[in-house]
């Protein structure tokens, strides 16, 4: 039994060692791209308020803010991907030290 139990934690350190990788590369991915949308959010925040202000368009507005959505949206997805990671390789390892 004893030998099962250390083959299994043995059979799982690659695992753990591929989810962490995944997890590095998501995270510094998320890190760039939540880098670039702060960048590109700044001129369209002014967008939306010149937009809104001086030409009172209310369909460019719109379609302005769906694309901020959809930037956010983006990030969510990401982070989720990466806590999704984070808490799969948090578990493999308890069960590699139990």
């Amino acid at each position: 039994m004893v030998i099962l139990r250390t083959a299994g934690k043995i059979l799982l350190l690659p695992v753990w060692l591929l989810l962490a990788i995944a997890h590095l590369l998501v995270k510094i991915a998320v890190d760039i791209y939540c880098i670039g949308k702060g960048i590109i959010n700044v001129p369209l925040g002014f967008m939306l308020i010149g937009t809104l202000l001086w030409y009172r368009q209310w369909e460019r507005f719109a379609l302005l803010a769906v694309a901020s959505g959809i930037l956010l949206i983006f990030l969510w997805s990401g982070v989720f991907m990466e806590v999704i990671l984070e808490s799969a390789q948090h578990k493999i390892g308890e069960l590699i030290i139990k």
